[in-house]
């Protein structure tokens, strides 16, 4: 039987969109760059962008 998680322990989601230029840009960039993980690439601007914006983000990482 699984155990049932609670709701802290339950992983956040949340989606984006992005132009199509930009998503252009983003795959030659990874291309160009050798970046075969897309999603952790985001994921590291996504975090960069926060802690820049002054966001604490540190019990976000402890989570994963």
């Amino acid at each position: 039987m699984r155990k049932k998680l609670t709701e802290e322990q339950k992983k956040r989601d949340f989606s984006v969109s992005i132009d199509e230029n930009v998503s252009e840009l983003l795959e030659k960039y990874l291309v160009n760059n050798n970046i075969k993980n897309r999603s952790k690439y985001i994921e590291k601007l996504v975090k960069d962008d926060l802690r820049k914006r002054g966001e604490n983000i540190d019990d976000i990482e402890n989570e994963f």
